[in-house]
């Protein structure tokens, strides 16, 4: 899919100046990059943000970003995400790893040692 084809797929059809508007960007920007068919990753951003589009969908499927970025949680995402019962599962989990392997967690836990470096 080319800029153009995902501009107005994204915008039903709205005009440039509608389109600017709503992104809150200049209409002779929007219209510069359109004649240059050189949509920035910014502007594609505010544009799917305005009309309430997924942008990382938009970066996608306008070859700035590959499909696998868009699934894959960063660890302080996913940990963000956790509830706190899985949060204290999980540090209990290690904790019982690391006293099997080591029999003793005060050390490691004093050090700040990861329990996959023990």
């Amino acid at each position: 899919m080319n800029q153009e084809q995902w501009l107005r797929r994204a915008t039903g059809g709205d005009s440039n100046r509608k389109i600017s508007e709503r992104a809150g960007i200049s209409d002779a920007t929007l219209g510069r990059h359109m004649k240059n068919n050189e949509l920035p990753a910014d502007t594609i951003i505010k544009i799917a943000e305005a009309y309430n589009s997924n942008p990382i969908d938009a970066l996608v499927a306008l070859g700035f970003m590959q499909a696998k970025w868009s699934t894959a949680p960063t660890p302080l995402s996913a940990l963000r995400q956790a509830r706190d019962q899985d949060l204290t599962d999980e540090i209990l989990y290690r904790l019982k790893i690391c006293e099997e392997i080591r029999g003793d967690t005060s050390t490691a836990l004093a050090n700040n040692t990861p329990v996959n470096q023990i």
